[in-house]
């Protein structure tokens, strides 16, 4: 006697951006980095838009992440810039992802 059993395996993963950091501690006038890659592997090139607020500065605007390369993180180096007061600033990075099955 024999049986079957049939097993249906569902894809759960994702599309979505991986950070290394959800925030960082920065130095006035000093700077920090974190790593962005993707969660899933696209069907064509990602391409991600990075925007910040004024108390800062970003090495980068945009990352392109291939068929080939989406797996390996970025490296991107955030620069805060010195002000008169006294006050710690929190300031804003957005990430935007355009392409494949990453849009929005």
């Amino acid at each position: 006697m024999t049986g079957e059993v049939e097993v249906t395996v569902n894809d759960n993963s994702k599309p979505g951006l991986l950070l290394s950091a959800k925030s960082l501690q920065v130095d006035e006038g000093g700077d920090e980095t974190f790593t962005v890659k993707l969660s899933t592997q696209p069907s064509e090139e990602v391409t991600v838009t990075l925007g910040q607020d004024d108390d800062m500065t970003l090495d980068k605007a945009v990352l392109t992440f291939t068929t080939d390369d989406w797996g390996q993180a970025q490296t991107v180096t955030v620069t805060t810039v010195e002000d008169e007061d006294a006050a710690p600033d929190t300031a804003t990075i957005r990430l935007t992802a355009t392409g494949s099955d990453y849009e929005g």
